[in-house]
């Protein structure tokens, strides 16, 4: 960072500083009474009250004192320039303005040819009489150009863009190579033992079961000739019992009793 802050004072605020008296010269009168001036255009960022005592001192010196009410016309004259507070913006601009550290230089470029280019504008409109009171007021209007110059080198620090360094990648710690697992022999699968199951006993030869003796029939005894002439007294019995039932029920049916 050191060389690059030198680089800038180097590039800048010496070469700003004596164009940056000139605006100083004009904007004398009203700084001096804390009235603003140009640079407030210049400098937003700093203020009135900072710019007025940048220029402490001056209130009471002789010189100034006998030369207010020119100082003051000069102002009223020169202050009314659209030219200059057009470039007095633009160093605002510049200044505030993001830029890369690599494009810095060329923004330091176009500042130091803008404050020139304010200095050359303010001398132009200067009377003879002005000119000479310019350089009778040099050595009190070199302190306060000199923290302008610086000013404008911290606006220029502030608004370059910093470059974040990239994030380390976490190194990547040697995985411990485990042993490579021998293969465990494998053990051949018991097959299951086939399920016992229960034996039918084989059948032995039945013997033959014992036959039973069949149930002797009793030989029929053939009727004699009485019981068949009882057996058919007995049917004409019961066919007359019947025939006498039916005409009874028959009758009792029709109320015939």
């Amino acid at each position: 960072m050191k060389p690059f802050k030198k680089s800038i004072k180097e590039g800048l605020a010496d070469n700003v500083s004596s164009h940056l008296m000139y605006c100083f010269f004009v904007d004398l009168y009203p700084l001096v009474n804390k009235k603003g001036g140009l640079l407030t255009i210049m400098f937003p960022n700093v203020g009135v009250k900072k710019l007025s005592r940048w220029m402490s001192g001056v209130e009471g010196n002789n010189l100034y004192q006998s030369n207010a009410e020119k100082l003051n016309q000069m102002y009223s004259r020169v202050s009314g320039s659209t030219a200059l507070k057009t470039l007095y913006r633009a160093v605002n601009t510049l200044k505030s303005k993001e830029t890369s550290s690599e494009e810095n230089d060329q923004r330091i470029n176009d500042l130091q040819l803008i404050v020139q280019k304010i200095g050359r504008v303010i001398k132009s409109k200067l009377t003879q009489e002005e000119r000479q009171l310019f350089d009778q007021f040099s050595s009190l209007l070199d302190g306060a150009a000199d923290q302008a110059g610086k000013s404008l080198e911290g606006s220029i620090g502030a608004s370059t863009q910093k470059v974040e360094p990239a994030p380390e990648e976490p190194e990547e710690k040697p995985t411990e190579e485990k042993p490579e697992e021998t293969p465990t022999e494998e053990k051949p699968e018991e097959t299951p033992a086939p399920e016992e199951t229960p034996s039918e006993e084989t059948p032995t030869e039945e013997e033959p079961a014992e036959e039973t003796p069949a149930e002797e029939k009793p030989k029929e005894e053939t009727p004699t000739p009485e019981e068949e002439k009882q057996k058919a007294e007995e049917a004409i019995r019961m066919q007359e019992y019947l025939k006498s039932l039916i005409r009874e029920l028959v009758e009792r049916k029709l109320k015939l009793k």
